[in-house]
């Protein structure tokens, strides 16, 4: 018999219940180390993301802040047309200058002989 014949049938497998707790170990150590990943991967992303959030609540801001001043323009540029139209509707009711002339110049009359004879 060789040597390497010579331990061949005295080798023993290990038992069973050795082999499930070592790989349960294994098992729960790769768990272990999922979760710590997971945990940093969240925390990353929620340092990477307050900033977004902050820029996001600042330009909600801003943009309402503009729509105020956009809002406070349209009511002060419907006034002025407002107060245009109304002006011009006063103007139009108006006398034109040549009406107002008219009426302030002295009409000559058929029975005044002083108007005809200053003709």
């Amino acid at each position: 018999m060789d040597r390497w014949e010579e331990d061949f049938d005295t080798w023993i497998p290990p038992a069973r219940e050795a082999v499930d707790a070592r790989a349960e170990n294994e098992r729960e150590e790769l768990l272990r180390l999922a979760r710590e990943l997971g945990a940093a991967r969240d925390a990353a992303y929620a340092a990477e993301l307050e900033p977004l959030k902050r820029a996001l609540r600042e330009a909600v801001e801003a943009a309402a802040s503009h729509a105020g001043e956009l809002e406070e323009l349209r009511r002060r540029l419907e006034a002025e047309l407002a107060a245009a139209q109304a002006e011009r509707v006063g103007l139009a009711q108006r006398p034109s200058f040549a009406e107002g002339i008219a009426e302030l110049t002295p009409k000559a009359s058929a029975a005044d002989p002083s108007s005809a004879a200053g003709r």
